[in-house]
Parts: structure tokens; sequence; C-alpha cells
């Protein structure tokens, strides 16, 4: 018998005419790793929620068809129940958090199953172990970054034991390290206990070497199920820009079987005549362009202390110079969100002081969680809020078909997807001409294609004057589109400079076309880098 089995599902949220599923067929087997995939806004995260039962009753909507575990449909199992053997972390994880304390907050749901205390206590430790929550235990969850917030939610579902576990964008918050740690333990659970996984993911590279199944959907209707080395023959026929940048690199080559990660790449590489010129070869000067000396603004020793006391940055001195795009990276918590609201102005600094140069210059803020900037009943109410002449809500619309967002014009901006979401909030931030922009995650919820679509925007806004400061976890993003980067730890900046002087040292924050090529040419950065290197042996 199935463990999961979908039967001719239908569903329409409420106050829109096309459906967000539409006659979805699936089954799945006990012990399965099911990677769902599909462009913004295609019904991943609607498909989750149907799986966890709260579609339609905390939705609404109209709902056709039917879900079954174990041969019996969802509405007949008793919640308490259902909670034992489903768990789902959600896209937005701070929807799902009810406790001040970590603890309390991962005990929470074993509360309500009725686990004994003792058993309760090691199942918490044992969580809190794997995900390094452990140090975290007594800590406020208001406090604490998105990423870590996004850990504590998926600690609270790994806690039940669940038999099937629901992960929508659980690494979209998340750095590198944290999140490949967080496979790690997905991957012990689904190999060791046999729990059935069903993830939701834009940043997905990583795990077509875990799963053993992809589901795609486009436009509510499944369009691809089938194996992962499979997916990726069709991917190639169908849309190739739905591919991740390892087997996209080698899809123009006749090669049988695509390679998944850089392990796979590697050993094709190694077949590979590489001459003396193409390892000497590096980016142009102006791609290695040094730093701009004309600052918008000045960190002088800036420290800022929440007011538990807890670092949110330490002793930053650092120029923010004009028409450049940099990016803040390192690990959760390390002080990036906090840096990025000193620049906006939204906080101020506890120490030291901030020059702003030009104080005519208006400076847009987009944060991690768009809901925190929505609040109007339509997506052209959002983006023209803040404008006044008919002319500048003309050119509003324009940002709204750039965005690909024409469509929902009328529709609510809570309705849409969470990436849907992140280009509502950018397009109402771009419509008031800002001259800086600082960006808290913005490839949060995006697809490659519009995450490409985002990098060409900026690229454009930089080149029309815009300074763009960036917070992002996407180090394949930030490798593309950024031109300088800063490295923070624990509030204070570790290194900084143009991409290239640290992102080719690094190890953990290299892109993987990077580690790809790291023993044959270290200069490689970008996807076009890659491309234009293997050409010559190509040919």
């Amino acid at each position: 018998m199935a463990l999961l089995k979908i039967e001719n599902l239908t569903y329409t949220y409420p106050d829109t005419l096309l459906p967000a599923l539409e006659n979805i067929n699936l089954t799945i087997a006990n012990s399965e790793f099911v990677l769902l995939l599909g462009n913004s806004g295609s019904g991943k995260s609607t498909l989750l929620r149907c799986m966890a039962n709260i579609i339609p009753d905390f939705y609404g909507g109209k709902i056709a068809g039917q879900i079954l575990i174990e041969g019996i449909k969802l509405n007949n199992i008793k919640p308490q129940e259902l909670a034992s053997q489903v768990a789902m972390l959600f896209q937005e994880p701070e929807h799902q958090l009810v406790k001040h304390r970590v603890e309390n907050e991962i005990a929470f749901s074993l509360e309500n199953l009725n686990i004994e205390r003792e058993d309760m206590r090691q199942r918490v430790v044992e969580v809190s172990n794997a995900l390094n929550l452990a140090s975290l235990l007594d800590n406020n969850i208001s406090e604490l970054s998105g990423g870590v917030k996004q850990k504590i939610a998926l600690a609270a579902a790994l806690v039940r034991q669940p038999e099937i576990l629901l992960l929508d964008e659980p690494l979209s918050q998340i750095d590198h390290t944290a999140a490949e740690d967080l496979l790690n333990v997905i991957r012990l659970l689904h190999e060791e206990f046999g729990i059935t996984v069903i993830i939701a993911e834009h940043r997905w590279d990583s795990l077509l070497s875990i799963a053993n199944r992809v589901v795609f959907l486009e436009a509510g209707r499944l369009a691809y199920d089938g194996g992962v080395k499979d997916y990726l023959s069709w991917a190639k026929t169908n849309n190739a820009e739905i591919l991740p940048t390892i087997p996209r690199l080698f899809m123009a080559q006749d090669i049988a079987n695509l390679p998944i990660n850089v392990k796979e790449a590697k050993k094709t590489l190694a077949s590979y005549n590489f001459n003396k010129a193409q390892a000497l070869s590096k980016p142009s000067l102006q791609q290695k362009k040094e730093l701009s000396n004309n600052s918008l603004i000045s960190f002088n020793k800036v420290s800022y202390h929440y007011p538990n006391k807890a670092v949110g940055v330490k002793n930053i001195v650092h120029n923010f110079n004009d028409r450049e795009i940099t990016a803040i990276i390192g690990q959760n918590g390390a002080g990036k969100t906090s840096l990025l609201k000193l620049i906006a102005g939204l906080i101020k600094p506890t120490k030291g002081q901030i020059l702003k140069h030009d104080q005519s210059a208006k400076i847009g803020y987009i944060p991690q969680n768009p809901d925190d900037y929505l609040f109007l009943p339509t997506v052209i109410e959002e983006v023209t809020y803040n404008l006044t002449a008919d002319e500048e809500k003309n050119k509003a619309y324009k940002f709204l078909e750039l965005f690909n967002l024409s469509a929902y014009k009328n529709s609510s901006p809570r309705d849409l997807s969470f990436g849907q979401k992140q280009l509502v909030v950018l397009a109402a931030t771009l419509a008031t001409k800002p001259v800086i922009i600082c960006l808290d995650e913005p490839t949060r919820g995006l697809d490659y294609a519009l995450r490409k679509q985002l990098g060409e925007i900026l690229k454009k806004l930089k080149a029309d004057g815009t300074t763009i400061i960036l917070v992002s976890n996407d180090v394949e993003f930030i490798a593309e589109y950024s031109d300088n980067i800063i490295i923070m730890s624990k509030g204070e900046i570790i290194t900084k400079g143009n991409k290239y002087s640290v992102l080719t040292k690094a190890t953990f924050y290299a892109p993987q076309v990077n580690r790809l090529f790291k023993n044959i040419n270290n200069n490689i950065l970008t996807f076009e880098e890659a491309y234009n290197f293997l050409k010559p042996t190509c040919n």
C-alpha cells in the first residue's frame, strides 16, 4: 500500500479564478525522497499545505479530489494522530513559531502529543544538538536571526519523529555551512530511519544527489514525475533555465549522463585536456576592478548592541561606494541584517559614527520577510503607495511588467507565492527611485529564471547610478552579480574586497564552478566564465 496517495486534487484560493492546483495525481511510497520543483507560483507550497491538511481549513477556497495516508483520507485522521505522522516546515517559519524560548518552542508539539517528560527532554536535546541549537535553548526567539528561526522551526518538526516530513524552502534563510549540516541531518533521517521526505526548494543543487525522485509543477499542473537523471534530460529538452549550474554547464556537450554535482563534474573534467593558456587565463581587469573611491556612506568604528545587550555589529570600519553591488555574507547571527539596518537608518549605532555623504540620497530597504512590508489590499496599491503624480504611477506599471506581475495587479499580495511577494516589494521600492537599495535575502523564494532576471535588473540599476547593498546566503548569485564582498562573523567584518580576491580564496563560500575548477583555474567564479573556459576544449 502507498504511504501517501493524491487523487484528482484541484484547489482554488479564495477570490481567484484560476486553480492553484489542477488535477494532481501522485503516489508516494514509504521512505521516498521527493524533490518538488517548479517556477515561483507554480503551486509547490500549496501542494505541501494540502498534504499537511491545512488547506482549505486555514486558507479557505475550494478543493476537490482527495489525499490518503496508508489508505485513510486525511479528513478522517484525528489531528493528534496526523501530527505524529506528518510534520511540515513552512516557507515562512516566523508564522509557525508560538513560544518565546527556543527550548519551549521545540518541545511544544510534544506536549500536544502527550509525550512523557523524560522522553520529551531526550528528543529536544538530540534534535537541538543535531542542528547546532543547543547553546540557544534559553534564548528569546524574537532576538534571533531569520536563519536561526528557520532551524528552530525545523527542530520543532523533527522532534515529533514523523513518518512524513514536508519541507518548504528549508535552505532559504540559512548560510551555506548550516545548509550542509541541515541536509546531512535530513539525509540521515531518510537513509537510517526511513522517513519519507518531500521537499520544495529553489536552492536545490545539493539535493539532486540525495533525492530519488523529482516532481515538477507547471502552473499548478503535474509536468514531470520520475527519476533524477531522467529529469535532467527532460529539463534539457523543455527548459534549460530551470537547471542548476553544474548540469547546465555540461548540457551543451555530448555527455550521456549529465553530472549533478561537483564530485561527478570533476570526474567528467578528468578526461579533458586543458592547455596552458586556459589554465593561466584570468578575468578581465574591468571584472576585477578595485573598490571605488567615491563613498556614499562611511562607517567609523560603528558598534550596535540590542536592548538585551546582544552584539549586533562591532567596530565596523567601511566605506560603501556609489555604483557598486556589495554583498554581505556570513553565518546566521553574524550581524549581516544588523549592518544592513544601520545602513538604511532603521537602527542607530550604540558607538561610532555613520556618515551619509549625500543627505538627500533616498535609501530603499527590502526586508527578509516581505510580509513585514505588505499591508494594502492589492498589488498595484502596494507598488504605487508612495507615488503621487499620475506620470509616476504609470512608470510603476512598468515594474509590474518587468517582474511578470501585471496579471496580479488587482490581487491581494498575501495570496501570492513567497517569491512573488518578494518581487512586489522590490517593485514598490524601485518605483520610489532610491539612490541606495538595501536588500535582505532578495533571492529567497525565487526560481533560477527569476534570480537571473533579478540579477540583470540589479546590474542595470547599477549602470544607471544606483548603489546596491545586499545580504545573501546565495553564493552562486553573489558570485555572478556582485562587485564586492564583505564576510562577517560575530558582528565583525572578517574580510572584504572585490569578489575575486575574496571568493577565490574561500572554501565554504566558494561558488560551485570555482570549486569545480579549483585545481585547474582558480580565477573562475561565474557560469559564463566556466562556459567560456570549456569552449576551446569542446571545439
